[in-house]
């Protein structure tokens, strides 16, 4: 089984990754957790050195992400056939991030061939927050170049929105009623989800 947790920066898919990980692996499931970027990677220490600045070509930049996407399709391929693999983000990101750039939108359909020979998932979900409420989450955090740039951060919000809805994700809301849901609430949302597709 394969899930993935999207979502722009500071959302919380991360946490939720790690909480469902540790959920499945205490009650005995063959449990596997990826994150994308692989920053100790060769590719990943070149998307490392481009978040510093943001200054490469948008095609340049999809295709490290992607290629350190492909270094992992094998291990994902094998350790999905007997247990669970999550994915704290995946090939999706590169629709929501690398689009929404100058010039990015055209590239929308060969990033989806690109990826057609990566592993389908079976659950993807997308942590939802607004733009206000991460930027304040990220406030002690050091910012690379994406993040701290507002307007491009709103607009990959809009752009992960648009792909969830298409794509029929499961939108994890992470305010309600104003105010930030505790993660084990979320977690709680999550594990049922997952209960049915398992």
């Amino acid at each position: 089984m394969l899930i993935v947790f999207e979502g722009a920066d500071a959302t919380g898919k991360q946490t939720q990754a790690e909480m469902l990980a540790r959920k499945l692996a205490n009650e005995g499931i063959n449990t596997t957790l990826i994150d994308f970027p692989d920053y100790n990677s060769v590719y990943g220490r070149m998307i490392k050195e481009y978040l510093k600045t943001g200054k490469k070509p948008v095609e340049e930049t999809l295709l490290l992400y992607l290629i350190d996407q492909y270094a992992k399709k094998e291990t994902i391929e094998n350790k999905s056939k007997n247990g669970v693999v999550i994915c704290d983000r995946y090939w999706y990101s590169n629709l929501a991030h690398q689009v929404v750039r100058p010039g990015g939108e055209k590239l929308k359909q060969w990033i989806i061939n690109c990826a057609s020979q990566m592993p389908k998932p079976d659950l993807v979900f997308l942590t939802y927050l607004n733009a206000k409420t991460s930027e304040m989450l990220m406030r002690e955090k050091e910012k690379d170049s994406h993040e701290l740039n507002i307007e491009y951060q709103i607009k990959v919000r809009e752009k992960y929105l648009e792909v969830a809805q298409e794509m029929g994700w499961t939108i994890l809301h992470c305010v309600k009623n104003g105010a930030l849901r505790p993660p084990e609430d979320i977690h709680e949302e999550v594990i049922k989800k997952v209960r049915e597709k398992m």
